[in-house]
């Protein structure tokens, strides 16, 4: 059992993927479960002034006011890819890298650091490997919060703007608006997301987005905000490629 908050299923598969490379294990289940058993939970969560008063999750949005929590269970199954490809196994994507660390200190847990961010998602490219023009979407914490949106984008633009000057070619969203926040299941329940997304070739929207908010300049970063349904066309040569965010 890993409990890291939030980030708490995007570490297992860290720490599962990384157990496989180092031949550990020859496959592994990840999941990630949040379920509601009591209000003790909402009322502290309430008094840190993290859920929405308006009970509803607007990520990106100028009336971003908190989350609002949901419910769920998701599991996967990773492999090697030989292995996976010699046992005929559905394979829905295949894991390039990953990476995680510290935030470190910062004023409160509904404030993160972007130069703790920017740290961990250029330690994920790097482990990766891959050109970051090649990557289509990404699925972002994306909490819904005033503050913390702006803080996230701040990092991610940074890591990416380290190796691209390109801008609005990848597209950005939240899952939270659309089913809740899982809380320690919300990174696998992202990675479900993308995995779809790339199935299908289409990128959902993030719900409640109205108008982004004011504190973040999109066109200035590598990222356009997928607030409709938004066509995702397999690039020239390559794959279809998605990015995963979460914090703690």
């Amino acid at each position: 059992t890993i409990d890291t908050l939030c980030s708490s299923s995007l570490v297992a598969l860290h720490t599962a993927v990384r157990s496989l490379r180092a031949g550990e294990c020859e496959q592994a289940v990840v999941a990630g479960v949040r379920v509601a058993m009591s209000p003790l939970h909402y009322i502290a969560m309430r008094n840190l002034r993290a859920l929405s008063p308006a009970g509803r999750s607007r990520p990106f949005d100028s009336a971003a006011d908190g989350f609002v929590p949901g419910e769920g269970v998701v599991t996967v199954v990773v492999k090697p890819l030989r292995a996976a490809l010699r046992d005929g196994d559905r394979i829905r994507g295949v894991v390039k890298g990953t990476a995680v660390n510290h935030g470190g200190r910062t004023s409160g847990l509904t404030v993160p650091s972007s130069s703790a961010q920017e740290s961990v998602i250029s330690a994920a490219l790097a482990d990766a490997g891959v050109p970051v023009e090649s990557i289509g979407l990404v699925e972002a914490h994306g909490t819904g919060t005033s503050l913390g949106d702006p803080i996230e984008v701040e990092g991610l633009t940074r890591a990416w703007r380290a190796v691209t000057g390109q801008s609005q070619f990848c597209a950005i969203g939240s899952l939270k608006g659309n089913v809740g926040h899982l809380e320690p299941a919300a990174g696998l329940a992202g990675l479900v997301k993308v995995l779809l997304s790339m199935e299908r070739g289409m990128v959902p929207p993030s719900l409640h987005v109205t108008r982004p908010n004011d504190r973040i300049r999109f066109e200035d970063t590598p990222f356009y905000l997928a607030d409709r349904v938004v066509e995702w066309p397999r690039p020239a040569g390559g794959p279809r490629r998605g990015a995963v965010s979460a914090f703690g």
